[in-house]
């Protein structure tokens, strides 16, 4: 179990460290942004202002340094602040945890809600043409990737 979580942990390091977009470019946009804001023009950064920046969010060290540094914070929980909103990340996840719960429980709620009497009405009609015609609604759901039926959803029940 321990290996499989430290795969884990290094796939998704390495993968967010690929990933465009990242803190010292939205810094770097948002610096160009400001500056043609005022009346400047998109004006370059000077590389020791860049090299500043990356100081800043830590990505002066080697790849493999930080990882070890955002491991040992992700050990003791601690997860930095969010580069999005501008607070611990903590507390973003304390602040969007209702919303969360609600979706989960309730998609809990209705999948049991519609799976038990469906599987006690297979179960009673077995090799019926409802055991099958349900095993083929069943077996589609199983089939169709959930983005695919959520927007198919979309365009059938909203318009």
């Amino acid at each position: 179990m321990i290996p499989t979580l430290l795969g884990i942990t290094v796939v998704c390091f390495f993968l967010c460290q690929f990933v465009p977009g990242g803190p010292v470019e939205q810094y770097i946009s948002r610096a160009r942004g400001f500056a043609s804001a005022h009346g400047a023009s998109q004006r370059q950064l000077p590389p020791e202002e860049v090299e500043n920046i990356k100081a800043y969010f830590g990505f002066d060290k080697p790849m493999t340094v930080r990882y070890f540094i955002w491991l040992g914070r992700l050990l003791r929980f601690n997860l930095g602040d969010s580069y999005v909103y501008h607070m611990p990340v903590w507390n973003v996840i304390v602040s969007k945890m209702p919303i969360s719960l609600f979706f989960g429980l309730t998609s809990f709620i209705l999948s049991y809600l519609v799976s038990i009497p469906l599987g006690v009405a297979k179960a009673v009609k077995h090799h019926s043409a409802f055991d099958f015609a349900t095993s083929g609604v069943v077996f589609a759901g199983y089939i169709i990737p959930p983005y695919a039926l959520g927007i198919l959803l979309i365009i059938f029940l909203a318009g």
